[in-house]
């Protein structure tokens, strides 16, 4: 009879493989280890070497800082908060005393608003009616803007009126009679001082300061003048160029200019109907020029007479 009994195999185990990876991950544990334990050493030796040097190096002295007493410390922070209260009251009037010019020179706008933006782009303008506040800081910026209002626009002012070249000399009076009812008058005066700019300029101010200005009777009091001085290469001499403008006479209630014969006279020049026509404008020309030298020439005499106090 045949054997039925079957052979029952055992299955495969895994171990084997098991233990060959859990030998790995070890080997690769033991060799991180291997790896930081070098670095370590590595670093231990340049530590050591570093400690050499730094203790090779001298130690410097210390100053051993008392310690402060919590009462000086105390007092120390109330100081600075009386600083601060001080800075803080001082910002405070300030800003006050800023708000306040502020509203001065809005105010001081709305007064002149008539002057307009064109006032600084060529234009003529009327000075007459333009004030100052009693403020102080105010006054001082508004005396700064009707500065730079008149004296930006030097330079086109003196070549409207034909100035020669710097040091050329020149002495004498142009009537714009383009429109014969609104005659302009323009004095041009130009010569060297020699002396330096600060001494002519003081010398000029002292002079009018006198009582006895450099213009008085011999020119309108109520007419344009600009003054001009400009330092001459090397310091040692001034050009001093006058520029004085007076405008046409006119009749206050009506606004007319006046006739010529009329405007003559307040020049103290007689043009009556025995002067002819044709002789009566180049005769007024002439007055006009004579009245504009009798004013430079008093002018140069007052500063020759002052001349031998400045310095050289």
């Amino acid at each position: 009879m045949a054997d039925s009994t079957r052979v029952i195999e055992k299955p495969k185990t895994k171990r084997p493989k098991r233990l060959a990876y859990n030998r790995a991950k070890q080997q690769e544990y033991r060799l991180r280890i291997k790896d930081a334990i070098a670095t370590c050493q590595a670093q231990v030796v340049q530590l050591e070497a570093e400690l050499r040097r730094v203790a090779s190096i001298p130690a410097p002295s210390r100053i051993r800082v008392p310690t402060l007493s919590w009462q000086d410390v105390a007092e120390a922070l109330a100081d600075s908060v009386d600083d601060v209260q001080t800075d803080y009251a001082s910002l405070v009037r300030e800003r006050d005393a800023r708000q306040e010019l502020l509203r001065q020179m809005l105010s001081f706008v709305e007064i002149h608003h008539h002057v307009g933006r064109s006032a600084l782009s060529g234009t003529d303008r009327n000075w007459t009616n333009v004030t100052l506040l009693t403020h102080a800081a105010s006054r001082r910026l508004g005396m700064e803007w009707i500065t730079g209002h008149l004296y930006h626009n030097t330079e086109r002012m003196l070549a409207r009126f034909a100035f020669p070249p710097p040091l050329d000399a020149v002495d004498d009076c142009v009537v714009d009679a383009s429109d014969l009812d609104c005659m302009q008058y323009a004095m041009r005066y130009q010569r060297e001082i020699r002396a330096p700019l600060d001494a002519t300029a003081a010398l000029i101010r002292t002079l009018e300061r006198q009582g006895d200005p450099i213009d008085a009777h011999l020119w309108p009091a109520d007419g344009s003048a600009r003054i001009v001085l400009d330092e001459v290469a090397g310091g040692a001499s001034t050009n001093l160029r006058v520029l004085s403008v007076h405008s046409h006479h006119f009749y206050t209630d009506t606004g007319q200019f006046l006739p010529l014969a009329d405007e003559a006279k307040l020049w103290r020049s007689l043009l009556d109907s025995a002067t002819p026509a044709h002789l009566q404008w180049p005769r007024y020309i002439q007055h006009m020029t004579a009245v504009a030298r009798s004013f430079t020439q008093r002018l140069f005499a007052n500063l020759e007479t002052k001349r031998p106090t400045l310095p050289r």
